[in-house]
């Protein structure tokens, strides 16, 4: 998540308490995702967004998450809200009023999605393909305009490490340096990945691709 969006979905989540806030991220067009607020309908506890904010979020765009808060000020997913995650086939945010945050992977296709900075990335993609294996990467605010290079400074403490032997399915590749995008090692010379103003896919490792690579990193832990 950015720091912009988490600014607004912790507003919403302050004005709210102590009920729970529910709103859509929304995707329309550019690499940017849109925060929506939505009407919460639930009687109580738990949260229902309004059948109509939902549709109006649809005509603005493509829906591509759901936000939800937690007044009690824990990120833990209940029961309920994996239920919702899969039903919804949509990734979720669980947010408390203070700031904290946490997303929920679903069963969303990895390929075809749209791209939204912070919400549905190159990293995004990284965490879906791993959590399909059972491995949870950590979520990290992603801010475009602080220049830091995030995945050289984090690898290792998400049990990564600097490999330079024969690539393995499951081997994360770096693009650049300072590294500017990311990808998984699939095999037979293709990687999967997420680019800006792309929809996500799966393409060969060469090229552009090839020239750009810088390191690559496997999980040991």
């Amino acid at each position: 998540m950015t720091p912009e969006l988490l600014s607004l979905v912790q507003a919403h989540a302050r004005a709210e308490f102590p009920r729970e806030s529910c709103g859509l991220f929304v995707w329309d067009g550019t690499c940017k995702a849109v925060y929506r607020p939505c009407r919460n309908i639930a009687s109580e506890g738990e949260f229902e967004i309004h059948p109509a904010d939902w549709a109006d979020a649809e005509d603005s765009g493509v829906i591509i998450g759901v936000v939800h808060s937690h007044p009690s000020g824990k990120v833990e997913p209940s029961m309920q809200d994996k239920a919702g995650c899969l039903r919804s086939q949509l990734p979720w945010w669980i947010v408390t009023p203070e700031g904290e945050w946490t997303r929920m992977t679903n069963a969303l296709p990895l390929q075809g999605r749209v791209y939204a900075w912070g919400v549905q990335d190159c990293y995004s993609i990284l965490q879906d393909w791993f959590s399909f294996r059972g491995i949870t990467l950590p979520d990290y605010m992603r801010d475009p305009e602080d220049g830091q290079d995030h995945y050289r400074t984090h690898f290792q403490e998400c049990g990564f490490q600097a490999v330079n032997s024969d690539r393995q399915v499951g081997d994360v590749l770096f693009f650049g340096n300072p590294t500017h995008h990311a990808g998984v090692y699939v095999g037979d010379g293709r990687f999967l990945h997420h680019r800006g103003k792309q929809l996500s896919r799966v393409e060969m490792l060469d090229g552009y691709w090839q020239r750009e690579h810088s390191l690559t990193v496997r999980r040991m832990a």
